[in-house]
């Protein structure tokens, strides 16, 4: 038996997306928008905790990404960014 992912949906991913100026990239991502289970949007909660984040050093979107994770209670935040990955190796 394996695991089951869900995937989850945020308004800033959908924002960030809509401004990617690469067409391929773009409908790719787009894609993935039609098996997500969750949309998340934008509320105080997730903008205070994306505050807090950005204090801790990330970079507001970078913030807002995490934050709208962590609401929707994810166990896992898929990322390619090394900026957001580097932040949690130990130095």
């Amino acid at each position: 038996m394996g695991d089951k992912f869900e995937l989850i949906w945020s308004y800033i991913l959908e924002a960030e997306n809509m401004a990617n100026p690469f067409k391929e990239r773009k409908k790719s991502i787009s894609d993935w928008k039609k098996h997500a289970l969750v949309m998340i949007t934008e509320n105080p909660t997730i903008l205070n905790k994306a505050k807090e984040l950005t204090q801790m050093g990330l970079r507001s979107k970078d913030a807002l990404r995490i934050s709208c994770a962590l609401s929707a209670g994810c166990q896992y935040f898929l990322t390619t960014d090394d900026k957001i990955i580097n932040k949690n190796k130990i130095t």
